[in-house]
C-alpha cells in the first residue's frame, strides 16, 4: 500500500542549521558557521536531495499544492514500520546530504562525516523499506 509522506524543507533547513550552528561552537576545528542568510540556497538544495532519495526508494515526490516547502513522497512501507520513522530517516538524509555540499571544499573532516551520515541514513532507510512485512499470528 502506498503511504504518503510529507517532507518539510523549511524544517529539514532549520535543523541544520541548528546542528551546524552547535559543531561551529563545540568543536575544535570550528567549521564555518551556515546562517539564516543562506536559507534560499539550503531550501534548494533540500528539495533536489528529497527528490535523489525519492528516486533512490522508488517514491513518487510532488509538491503539496499551496504549502510552500512541503513535499509528498508517495511510496510503498511495510506495515511492520512506521511513516514518521521514514520520513525522519528521509530528513536526516537529506540534511545530511546538504551538510555534506555545503562544507565540501571548505572543511573537509565535516563535509567528510557528513557523507557518511548519509550513506548511514540512506542505507537504513533503504533496509527498512525492504525489510519483509512480519506477520503475527493470531492467538487462539
Amino acid at each position: 500500500m502506498k503511504t504518503s509522506i510529507a517532507i518539510s524543507t523549511e524544517a529539514i533547513v532549520s535543523t541544520l542549521l541548528a546542528e551546524t550552528a552547535l559543531r561551529h561552537h563545540l568543536s575544535a576545528d570550528r567549521p564555518p558557521l551556515l546562517t539564516r542568510d543562506q536559507t534560499q540556497a539550503l531550501l534548494c538544495l533540500a528539495e533536489g536531495e528529497a527528490a535523489a532519495i525519492a528516486a533512490a526508494t522508488g517514491a513518487a515526490v510532488s509538491p503539496s499544492g499551496d504549502d510552500v516547502g512541503i513535499l509528498t513522497l508517495e511510496m510503498e512501507i511495510p506495515a511492520t514500520i512506521s511513516a514518521p520513522t521514514v520520513r525522519l530517516l528521509i530528513e536526516k538524509t537529506v540534511a545530511s546530504r546538504i551538510a555534506a555540499t555545503a562544507y565540501a571544499g571548505v572543511c573537509s573532516r565535516t563535509a567528510s562525516a557528513a557523507t557518511s551520515q548519509a550513506a548511514e541514513t540512506l542505507a537504513a532507510l533503504r533496509s527498512l523499506l525492504s525489510a519483509p512485512a512480519t506477520i503475527v499470528p493470531s492467538r487462539i
